[in-house]
């Protein structure tokens, strides 16, 4: 097996060592947008100007219907900027002149270009821009651009204004650009560098260029807002009602206080309202502040591997006696803790089957390679190298895939000495880069119920920076673990040292044979005596009874059909239970075919085995 799976697995299952929390350095970026006296590209202490905080992505709508079915391109308060621009490279970086930052500046040295980009453009820097217009019905709204992924470090200009600066290349970025937008026509223009300092930590991308490669639209909301939302979700000591705490983080950008209405609607998994809930609340001059929403659910269905039920909350903001925004957000009911002997989901220690997996650019493989995962009954991936757009996370939530998440932190290439200022990682002057980076990638993902683990680097060496970043983030996740390969025998990873051999027989992708995927098979029905009609069930599911599955049988006598119907049973998980045929119509000396089927909830074929003898 490859030993760096075998050790991921190991910190997996071993269980976590709390540490004391400790202040830290501000790392925030000026509050507006100034352009640095130094290069921010060339600054390894500047990780980002005026860009917003960190959030799990999702969109608004003017109606709880359009926000149920989650299309971004249906929301009026939404503006595709993918498709064609202009761009112009440079043969060497500099700070850009602002002059040139329109097509109409100089329109011979603009050539046109397709967004997001499949390949990189060769320049050491390039100018990307486009014209938007600004709809006389966002007057009066919050307007931010949101970019994807983007190679390189980048400045964000506005009509020839600055905007702001981010440099982690797979984590999106979002500005507020409220006050350089101007109603109708405006231009957007992306600066990028190919090499800047922060390439650095980002030695596992390969190639070189600038690229913009991720989602790239404007969204406008109300001047009180949901900025981000938070998820926690357990159940009562019986385990069969789940507990909810939902929490949207509402911001105000206006300067008096204002009272607005939050309103909660939960769904259940089919799509049927549970409860509904309204909280007042009152915000106070540009405050933030959170408003929760409680709710016990009875007859949970746990998310797992086995059965990723998503339940739905709407929300929807009124101010002034106005709906003023609506948004969806999918939540699986889960919990997750590291205890000595191995991972637990939902309480149950859950036999993990690991791969590394690289989901790569191309956004269409997604699904299958996936859906392939849980054909070879692979239940966990650890992301290798950096952190994905959020249709992957959706998709792993969808289909019940565990993650471990990771940072975009790799500088193997960039020293690995040990001493002060030998490495990234033990440089004082790339501790908020490296934070940053971690911070990204948690808040992007926190709140998809498939991330069980955090990773807080590839090869990224290790050294103060890294001791940092991982107690920040223990001081904001105190419930699922967070992991570093590269730290071995020091104690910025979750794990206890020792003997891990006892994970080392797990399958990994690598081990796909037919006879280790048939080991792995949820069900399996065998034959007690077929000839007296009785048969076992072997429930091998983790969480799964099989009261929730669909046991069929078919009785042939030669090519003719002579009986069919549903079994009921109730075998436990890891249990095993006994059930009887009957065989009316038989007589002795004829040939029978007996044929049982047991599928999923949701018509899934978990086993499909014959049993043919003679009476």
């Amino acid at each position: 097996m490859n030993q760096r799976l075998l050790l991921l697995i190991g910190i997996l299952f071993c269980s976590m060592q709390p540490l004391a929390a400790q202040d830290y350095l501000d790392i925030d970026g000026p509050t507006g947008p100034v352009m640095p006296e130094i290069p921010a590209w060339a600054d390894p202490a500047t990780t980002q100007i005026n860009r917003e905080p960190p959030r799990t992505e999702f969109m608004i709508y003017d109606s709880r219907d359009k926000a149920l079915a989650d299309d971004y391109t249906s929301s009026s308060y939404f503006q595709q900027l993918q498709g064609t621009w202009q761009v112009r490279t440079f043969e060497s970086a500099s700070e850009p002149d602002t002059s040139m930052l329109t097509p109409q500046a100089e329109p011979s040295a603009w050539k046109g270009i397709d967004l997001p980009q499949s390949g990189s453009l060769s320049a050491p820097m390039a100018i990307y821009s486009r014209e938007f217009k600004m709809p006389f019905v966002w007057d009066g709204r919050q307007i931010f651009v949101h970019l994807g992924e983007v190679r390189g470090a980048y400045y964000v200009f506005i009509n020839g204004r600055f905007a702001g600066y981010s440099e982690d290349s797979k984590c999106p970025a979002e500005f507020d650009i409220t006050r350089l937008v101007e109603e109708g026509r405006n231009t957007l223009s992306v600066v990028a560098y190919s090499e800047p300092d922060a390439s650095a930590l980002e030695n596992a991308l390969s190639g070189s260029g600038t690229r913009l490669a991720g989602d790239l639209y404007i969204v406008a909301q109300p001047r009180v807002r949901i900025r981000d939302y938070v998820i926690t979700t357990g159940f009562d000591p019986t385990g069969t009602s789940g507990l909810l705490n939902f929490g949207v983080q509402l911001k105000t950008h206006l300067l008096n206080p204002r009272d607005v209405v939050v309103h909660f609607e939960l769904l259940d998994p089919d799509g049927q309202t549970i409860t509904t809930f309204r909280r007042d609340a009152g915000v106070d001059m540009r405050e933030e502040v959170p408003i929760y929403f409680f709710h016990n659910v009875p007859n949970i269905r746990k998310w797992s591997h086995e059965d990723p039920a998503l339940y739905t909350v709407i929300v929807k903001l009124q101010h002034e006696g106005r709906y003023t925004e609506y948004a969806a957000f999918r939540v699986g009911f889960r919990t997750v803790s590291a205890e000595p002997g191995g991972l637990r989901i939902n309480g149950g220690k859950t036999p993990l089957r690991v791969a590394e997996y690289a989901p790569g650019d191309d956004t269409s493989r997604w699904r299958s390679d996936l859906e392939a995962f849980r054909k070879e009954k692979i239940n966990m991936l650890v992301i290798q190298d950096y952190p994905h757009g959020r249709r992957f996370y959706d998709l792993c939530d969808e289909l019940g895939i565990y993650l471990c998440n990771q940072a975009n932190l790799d500088s193997h290439l960039s020293g690995d000495s040990p001493q002060v200022g030998g490495s990234p990682a033990n440089d004082p002057a790339w501790e908020s880069a490296h934070i940053d980076r971690v911070l990204n990638m948690y808040y992007t993902s926190k709140n998809h119920p498939s991330v069980v683990a955090f990773s807080i680097g590839g090869q990224a060496g290790n050294g103060y920076n890294m001791y940092e970043a991982y107690l920040r983030l223990k001081e904001i996740e105190t419930e699922r673990p967070v992991v570093y390969l590269e730290a071995g025998r020091q104690w910025n990873t979750d794990m206890i040292q020792g003997d891990t051999t006892d994970v080392s027989s797990r399958p990994t992708l690598e081990a796909s044979d037919p006879a280790a995927v048939a080991a792995y098979r949820p069900v399996t029905v065998t034959a007690i005596d077929a000839r007296q009609g009785r048969f076992r069930l072997d429930n091998h599911y983790d969480f799964t009874g099989s009261a929730a599955l669909t046991v069929k049988y078919e009785i042939h006598m030669g090519k003719r059909l002579r009986a069919s119907g549903t079994i009921p049973t109730d075998v436990a998980p890891g249990e095993s239970g006994e059930f009887t045929l009957t065989y009316d119509k038989a007589k002795p000396g004829q040939t029978l075919r007996v044929d049982i089927t047991v599928t999923s909830h949701d018509g899934e074929t978990l086993c499909s085995q014959p049993f043919e003898f003679t009476l």
